[in-house]
């Protein structure tokens, strides 16, 4: 049975990639939403959109009741313009826990992201309260899926170069890493469920990990033997301010170091209560040679 018709904004990004065909196994016509014309899929109806340049109402059917925002969270201020001339009586939206495991942060860089962060909340939040619209909010720990993030995706990627892996010495923060089809899930969990309108969540994954254990589990599932170079953190940060040059590593925050030292974990029971948020443990497919 076909459902309503469902919109997502950030189509092409990881956790899209999960979570629209989850939408069409559970009956939503899915209208996917990107910066750039894609590639016709059956059962799939692709539209430009550029929050920038474009007004969503110009690109959507007025059928379209849902839209799920899986583009940065400040993206959507400039949805607040003409939102309210669409269709739209229910939006799922992704934050970041860095608001909570940055909020104390010293450099300004974090600081900065928080401040960003927690006024796109707020006006969020807001906006979709001023316009009866139903919200979902979000917030995930480190998302990943091994192949197209930027964290485990990249460790993985230094890996398969060097054959090794650097560590900072004496550290053992833990990481609650949560794998990008298991936040679609979530935000297809929360969708119709009206316990969860008007709520905050946060979310994280099955599993808590430190960097060293994280690292072992890519070898091995490289086929890999791990080696670690453990450095000192002087040097370390050195070495991050270099490779910080070029563009694969200019995401990784000059912080990142003093945050390996942090355990940087959180409680999702919340989630689980209101939804059924079962997150699974720590895991990495990649295809044999």
């Amino acid at each position: 049975m076909i459902r309503q018709s469902m919109a997502v904004i950030g189509a092409t990004s990881l956790v899209g990639h999960y979570l629209l065909p989850r939408a069409q196994q559970t009956g939503y016509r899915v209208l996917a939403l990107s910066r750039y014309a894609h590639a016709v899929e059956p059962g799939m109806d692709w539209r430009v959109f550029d929050s920038s340049r474009n007004r969503l109402h110009e690109v959507l059917d007025r059928d379209v009741s849902t839209l799920v925002h899986l583009a940065p969270l400040p993206h959507f201020i400039a949805l607040n313009s003409n939102l309210h001339e669409t269709s739209i009586k229910r939006v799922v939206a992704l934050g970041t826990t860095s608001v909570i495991m940055k909020n104390k942060s010293k450099h300004e860089f974090d600081r900065r992201l928080v401040a960003d962060q927690l006024h796109a909340e707020e006006n969020f939040i807001d906006y979709c309260a001023s316009n009866n619209i139903e919200w979902t909010l979000l917030r995930p720990t480190m998302v990943y899926d091994g192949v197209r993030d930027k964290n485990i995706a990249l460790m993985a990627g230094f890996m398969k170069r060097y054959g090794v892996f650097p560590l900072l010495s004496k550290t053992r923060g833990l990481r609650q890493p949560l794998h990008a089809d298991d936040l679609a899930d979530a935000c297809m969990r929360v969708v119709e469920n009206e316990r969860t309108f008007s709520h905050t969540y946060n979310l994280g994954g099955g599993e808590c990990l430190d960097f060293e254990a994280i690292a072992r589990y890519i070898f091995r599932r490289l086929d890999k033997t791990p080696r670690f170079l453990r450095l000192p953190e002087g040097l370390l940060r050195l070495l991050l301010g270099i490779a910080r040059i070029h563009p694969r590593w200019r995401s990784v925050s000059p912080s990142a170091i003093e945050r390996l030292k942090q355990d940087m974990t959180i409680d999702y029971s919340q989630a689980a209560n209101d939804f059924g948020f079962m997150p699974g443990m720590f895991r990495i497919v990649y295809p044999r040679n």
